[in-house]
């Protein structure tokens, strides 16, 4: 399974990057990722009011000798949105009727790419990123972890302006890590990024994988 194969090829791959030892088991990764409905972080008083949201990382494995691939987006380019055209993961704000933060990432993915995910597939949780690409728009971000068997039809909505599969060597190999300039209030701010052909994944996208890989490494 996608899920026992995951561990492996993370700290494999991360190994290349940072020389540490393998992961050696699947059950200790979970420790670290803290299960698949994680209770909302404990929030000091000053953002006791900040709403949640949830991404899914959806990786996929086709067959045994696959390499296993991520599912990244680019969003489409709004007015007002902070993270116009940026690359990201599927998912966004919670709604009341969200039974919880896995529901919300579920619910998210299939307004937005058209996939239909399922909780059972679910295998983990990264812990929650603080957001904040506008001060109106702060956010606390539940990263959950998804494993499927095949890659499904993607069907972007008006938010998505594309969607692709990305191996997941490509997102840790050290030699498409780099910088990249942003422009903010008439400054040329210095970032860094993974290049993947013509795209940068950045900022909070990029974050999350290193919480990722980071996981990987202290399991091991």
């Amino acid at each position: 399974m996608i899920t026992d194969r995951l561990p492996r090829s993370l700290a494999q791959l991360q190994q290349r990057v940072h020389s540490a030892p393998q992961l050696s088991s699947f059950r200790e990764t979970l420790r670290l990722f803290q299960g698949v409905a994680p209770n909302p972080p404990r929030l000091p008083p000053a953002h006791k009011r900040l709403r949640s949201a949830a991404v899914s990382l959806i990786f996929a494995q086709t067959q045994d000798d696959a390499p296993i691939e991520l599912l990244v987006i680019q969003r489409a380019a709004r007015k007002g949105d902070p993270w116009s055209g940026h690359m990201g993961l599927p998912g966004g704000r919670s709604d009341p009727e969200d039974a919880s933060l896995l529901d919300t990432a579920i619910r998210e993915t299939g307004e937005e790419i058209g996939i239909s995910l399922a909780p059972h597939q679910a295998f983990a949780a990264l812990p929650a990123h603080f957001a904040g690409g506008n001060l109106r728009k702060l956010l606390w971000v539940h990263p959950f972890l998804f494993g499927l068997s095949h890659k499904p039809e993607l069907r972007p909505n008006r938010e998505v302006a594309d969607a692709l599969w990305v191996p997941l060597a490509q997102l840790y190999d050290p030699t498409a890590r780099g910088w990249m300039r942003y422009p903010w209030r008439g400054l040329s701010l210095p970032f860094p990024c993974i290049r993947y052909q013509s795209r940068l994944i950045w900022g909070l996208t990029l974050r999350i994988l290193q919480t990722l890989g980071a996981s990987i490494l202290l399991s091991s």
